[in-house]
């Protein structure tokens, strides 16, 4: 009897929403495309890209100078004294914890201006994207990544790209 009353319970939910939904029109779009395919979302790749591999140069030509002093302890360890092994370590595992600092520190700068960039992206598409929405009389846009399935006539990704595109030439 249970069982009944809860499914009773969702198809009444069900026959609610399904009302509500019917009524308004649903578009869907790619973002991760527009970010790649638009003129403006490759030129914040670019200047992402740029950043990235500055920054990994920079970690990379750091952990070749540590793993270079790394070996020359090794080298050098069974002819100098302990004392001296034990500074040599010791000073070594202090550059490892500053390097270690250092790249958590790229990292998070990259991320925020990461973060930025994409958002200033957004800050600057979506009035276009509104402006559609009233001229196609468009009620939700949903991303294409959270639907299950959907008709194709439905993703106005490739006009909003060619909207960005003309806007941002």
């Amino acid at each position: 009897m249970r069982i009944l009353k809860n499914i009773a319970i969702i198809f009444f939910f069900l026959s609610i929403t399904g009302k509500t939904f019917a009524d308004s029109k649903v578009a869907f779009i790619d973002i991760d495309f527009l970010i790649e395919s638009s003129i403006f979302g490759k030129k914040i790749s670019q200047d992402l890209n740029k950043i990235y591999n500055n920054d990994k140069q920079k970690i990379n030509s750091i952990k070749e100078k540590l793993v270079e002093q790394e070996n020359e302890i090794k080298k050098v360890q069974n002819i100098i004294s302990k004392e001296e092994l034990n500074i040599k370590i010791s000073k070594l595992k202090k550059e490892i914890n500053i390097f270690d600092t250092e790249k958590k520190n790229i990292a998070k700068k990259f991320n925020d201006t990461k973060s930025t960039k994409v958002k200033v992206f957004f800050d600057k598409i979506n009035p276009l994207i509104t402006d559609y929405m009233e001229k196609k009389s468009i009620d939700i846009i949903i991303e294409k990544k959270n639907i299950f399935i959907g008709k194709n006539t439905h993703d106005i990704t490739n006009e909003l790209l060619e909207i960005i595109n003309s806007k941002f030439n």
